[in-house]
């Protein structure tokens, strides 16, 4: 085989190894929950809410923040909604936030 076929070859594997290890991004599971209350000037809002897997946090009532006030667009107390929450400098921060219709 010749020097330039065994790069060549060398280069392949390392393309096909390195493609093989690669996993594809688990889908962000979204927690179900019921708006209590609406903080818009304090960019707050309070959810009755089902387990939230990615916190392994049971089913509560609690207080969280959001990133920015127009989340809370479309929204008044006993709304539905679907939404993701990370822990930020130690409060919980919703992420995504969709109401369900």
């Amino acid at each position: 085989m010749s020097k330039l076929a065994t790069i060549a070859l060398c280069i392949a594997v390392s393309l096909c190894a390195e493609f093989s290890y690669a996993q594809p991004a688990a889908p962000e599971e979204m927690a179900q929950g019921e708006v209590r209350r609406i903080d818009r000037e304090g960019k707050r809002i309070t959810l009755r809410h089902g387990e939230i897997k990615s916190l392994a946090m049971p089913p509560m009532t609690m207080v969280f923040g959001v990133g920015q006030a127009s989340q809370l667009d479309g929204l008044e107390v006993g709304s539905k909604v679907r939404f993701t929450v990370r822990s930020e400098g130690g409060k919980l921060v919703v992420e995504r936030l969709e109401k369900i219709e």
